[in-house]
């Protein structure tokens, strides 16, 4: 029954238009380095600045605005911002050496710490694709600071910092991660609790509904039947009065037993309707098979008896009302469960003790 409750798994870890805004927002913190950074690198080689920025670091920001609108987006999201920031930001780690072989200037490396932020924390790139960040950056930074003497006698103490910050960057990735995991989990608990009802572990009244409207609908389409009891055990009351209420709990959970024994198929659904009352939805039966497992539930409190001394039969009984129709029938949910309800009532009038099918 877990298909009618489960929606899809979310293929992004945040909304689109809130990516599509971080995404501008992006590309306006780079336009604003610029204005910072050319008041500090000499004109000789704005150019060269120019070209990082906007001849490739803004235009990917854009090609990925623009992919956010394809279909196939969310598939391939996290690959695509790995591979757009690791370009970001090896244009960046470009600059520096150009810098420094040109004008012999120590370009700031902090920009490689921010992208990687951003990247992991603000885009949520997932821990997996956050390594893979981080190995390619990180070993390009090696790489140019072990090629060049960019920063000279500090060059040591800046590979120490931007591997540090991005292992750093790892450890809160994967702490996130882990949490959110422990909260899904939780909320999915708690989604599967609210299903249930906590004394038998069948399903509640609710949930019953949904699924059997989910159910019906699915069979009309084969023009099944569908076959539902409703199940109340007989003198509840009194047995509760008499054995106390922790006796008459230990009944209810025995019922709830007996019919998970009976209806073990996945189409099955088999609830608590309320108090002692339990009901049972089954598909593509025929009227003697549903003759059979009616039985089968008067059946079992013999089989495996429980006293009662202020019944008249000595021992724990139910009664049974079932209603066997077409799925493709005018009849509604209410209906059908009126008319179980009905026989069951029947049943009781009869006697008890025993099953009783509606008849139209």
């Amino acid at each position: 029954m877990k298909q009618f409750f489960e929606g899809p798994d979310p293929a992004l870890p945040i909304e689109i238009n809130q990516i599509r805004i971080l995404i501008v927002v992006g590309i306006i913190l780079i336009a604003g380095f610029m204005s910072a950074d050319l008041h500090v690198i000499p004109a000789a080689i704005h150019d060269s600045y120019f070209f990082t920025r906007v001849g490739v670091q803004i235009p990917l920001c854009l090609l990925f605005l623009v992919a956010s609108f394809h279909s196939s987006f969310k598939r391939y999201y996290y690959p695509l911002v790995t591979f757009i920031m690791v370009l970001i930001a090896y244009t960046n780690m470009w600059f520096v050496d150009l810098v420094w072989h040109k004008e012999n200037i120590s370009f700031a490396y902090e920009g490689t710490v921010l992208y990687s932020f951003f990247a992991m924390f603000i885009l949520r790139l997932s821990f997996k694709y956050s390594v893979i960040y981080a190995a390619l950056v990180s070993g390009a930074f090696v790489f140019l600071v072990g090629h060049s003497e960019v920063y000279g006698d500090h060059a040591f103490l800046n590979v120490g910092f931007v591997l540090t910050s991005l292992l750093v960057c790892l450890i809160g990735v994967l702490q996130i991660e882990q949490a959110q995991k422990k909260l899904i989990a939780a909320n999915e608990r708690l989604t599967e609790l609210s299903k249930i009802d906590p004394l038998t572990e069948l399903y509640n009244r609710r949930t019953y509904k949904a699924l059997f409207n989910s159910l019906l609908s699915l069979h009309k389409r084969t023009n099944g039947s569908v076959c539902v009891f409703i199940v109340d055990l007989d003198h509840f009351k009194r047995y509760n009065d008499h054995y106390g209420h922790l006796a008459g709990d230990a009944i209810i959970q025995q019922q709830a037993k007996f019919l998970k024994q009976i209806f073990k198929r996945d189409s099955d659904v088999v609830a608590r309707y309320g108090g002692e009352e339990f009901i049972i939805a089954t598909f593509g039966n025929d009227e003697e098979y549903c003759r059979g497992l009616a039985q089968r539930i008067i059946e079992c409190w013999h089989q495996d008896p429980y006293p009662h001394v202020q019944s008249q039969f000595g021992q724990v009984t139910c009664s049974v009302g079932w209603y066997l129709t077409n799925a493709n029938s005018i009849d509604t949910e209410k209906d059908i469960v009126s008319k179980a309800d009905d026989a069951m009532y029947q049943a009781k009038r009869s006697g008890r003790n025993q099953f009783m099918q509606h008849h139209e």
